[in-house]
């Protein structure tokens, strides 16, 4: 009896070892089928690619490698990598979708099923995958590098105008690039004299060339001998060429390797230098209804240029002089200015200059009493006549050109010789004999001279005569645009000579003084970006 329990107990043992592999078996069968790995009736596949786009492949070659690659891929407890801030590609077979994180490290691809474990992917697959063309974006560095020209804070990116490309895969095989951008548009960068200027290549190239010229009536001049951005140095604002051919040298196992051809165009900007004109001191004393002339050395039509005065930012700009190379502008003190001391700062760039503006009160105790008839009142000096006037002369400053024209010594003379009459400030005091509608007390906004009948009046500066005729109470009316917002009127003339449209220069005839008597008037004023200042 013993020995047959013996044998039933052998009988057993044997029975379960022999089950064993059968176990096996099931296990890993249903450990496959809960990797969903089973992709037997699966005809084809969806890969969604970072920036959202799908393809669907269908051929046998492509189903082969991802049904596979995921095949072959071992499932480990925790990623062999970091993959945050990484957007996977999404690999649906069937009703199984997987996220697929490659990578040119081939023993750093993985995947990760809908329940979250995660499989590492054989190298050998790792190397047939990362060769796609759909993956190309891993190989973002090994494409052309890119090129800069900083200067100080700003930057410039600079396209190449050709190039010839080849970076290496993980197969082994180099591939010629044909993503980079070409531009034959030339850039403009600014350069500044007084920042670090330089060239920044993302990949430094084995050996570069550096041609610099000087670029004048868009076409190249002559070769300046520099090596490098830091190398120029020009005494005022200078407009170069600069042609750039880069070499990466094919080296031993080199992942990539090309040559790339560069043109652009740079502004070397020295810094301005502002001044007040006929002001030597950093301090100006000068009345309300006055005005200040400020002229920047070394500008370019670009310049960054401001004006901040009693702690406002000015509306008044800054005009180029092509001619000279500076640029002017004219600040107007409100005549309403209250006297007092005030702050004037103008920015150029980072660089600021400061002044101290004493606003004096301007005292003119000249009174000028003129009656007019009902019919006069209404003709020239109504309301709404006078709100025409107004619009008419407002209209001409809005159109004022921006290219200075006066003379760069900017000086202006006076309309004909004496002194005048009447100053600017003066009270006026008109009234019709009805004294009704009286429009009251205003002030002089210029100079009213006295001459003889016939005298020349001349133009104070350079200019262009943008008005010739009648305006109002005006009478007849030459009006110059000098640029810069800055306009010259002549009044109460007798003959007009000159014409809308024609040039004018200093000391020009304009017209003539004229009157019933041998006596003839003449109002003269100057505005200054909308203000009538003290001429």
């Amino acid at each position: 009896m013993l020995e047959l329990a013996n044998h039933k107990k052998t009988a057993a043992v044997i029975a379960v070892v022999l089950c064993i592999p059968m176990v096996l078996i099931v296990l890993l069968s249903l450990q496959l089928a809960s990797r969903g790995l089973s992709f037997e009736h699966v005809t084809e596949a969806t890969l969604e690619l970072q920036d959202g786009s799908r393809l669907t492949l269908t051929a046998e070659a492509d189903l082969n490698l991802f049904m596979g690659m995921l095949e072959r891929a071992s499932e480990i407890d925790e990623p062999v990598r970091d993959t945050q801030g990484e957007t996977p590609l999404l690999l649906t077979l069937g009703d199984a979708v997987y996220r697929l994180y490659p990578s040119l490290s081939l023993s750093g691809c993985m995947a990760f099923d809908e329940e979250g474990a995660c499989y590492l992917i054989t190298a050998e697959d790792a190397a047939a995958l990362v060769v796609r063309k759909e993956l190309e974006y891993l190989y973002a560095d090994h494409h052309l590098p890119s090129l800069a020209v900083r200067s100080g804070e700003k930057r410039y990116d600079i396209l190449p105008t050709d190039y010839v490309w080849s970076y290496k895969k993980a197969n082994g095989v180099y591939y010629n690039d044909l993503s980079a951008q070409t531009s034959q548009e030339v850039v403009t960068c600014n350069l500044f004299a007084d920042f670090e200027n330089l060239l920044e290549f993302s990949v430094e190239p084995s050996h570069y060339s550096f041609v610099v010229r000087r670029y004048e009536n868009g076409a190249d001049g002559y070769e300046v001998p520099v090596t490098s951005l830091g190398g120029l140095h020009f005494t005022g604002d200078t407009l170069i060429s600069v042609e750039i051919t880069a070499t990466w040298s094919q080296a031993s196992n080199a992942a990539q390797y090309g040559e790339a051809s560069y043109r652009f165009l740079a502004l070397y900007d020295v810094p301005a230098v502002v001044k007040l004109h006929g002001v030597s001191e950093n301090s100006v004393t000068l009345s309300a209804g006055g005005y200040l002339a400020l002229v920047a050395e070394f500008t370019n039509p670009n310049e960054d240029l401001s004006i901040t005065f009693r702690e406002q930012t000015s509306t008044v700009k800054f005009h180029y002089d092509e001619g000279s190379g500076n640029s002017y502008a004219f600040l107007p003190i409100d005549p309403e200015t209250p006297a007092g001391v005030y702050p004037l700062t103008v920015r150029s760039g980072d660089t600021e200059y400061g002044y101290s503006v004493t606003v004096e009160a301007r005292e003119n105790d000249e009174i000028i009493s003129v009656a007019v008839s009902d019919s006069d009142y209404a003709k020239y000096y109504a309301p709404e006549v006078l709100e025409g006037l107004e619009k008419t002369l407002a209209d001409l400053q809005n159109a004022s050109l921006n290219t200075p024209l006066l003379r760069t010594d900017l000086i202006f003379g006076q309309p004909i010789s004496g002194d005048p009459a009447y100053t600017y400030g003066a009270t006026v005091i008109v009234g019709n004999a009805g004294a009704t509608n009286d429009p009251g007390v205003s002030y002089l906004m210029g100079n009213l001279y006295k001459g003889d009948k016939n005298t020349e009046v001349e133009a104070v500066q350079n200019g262009v005569c943008v008005f010739a005729g009648e305006l109002g109470a005006l009478g007849n009316v030459v009006v110059v645009d000098h640029g810069c917002g800055v306009f010259s009127y002549y009044a109460l003339l007798d003959t007009l000579i000159a014409k809308a449209g024609d040039q004018i220069s200093r000391s020009e005839e304009l017209g003539t003084l004229g009157a019933s008597s041998e006596q003839g008037n003449l109002f003269f004023a100057l505005s200054m970006n909308g203000v009538f200042v003290a001429p």
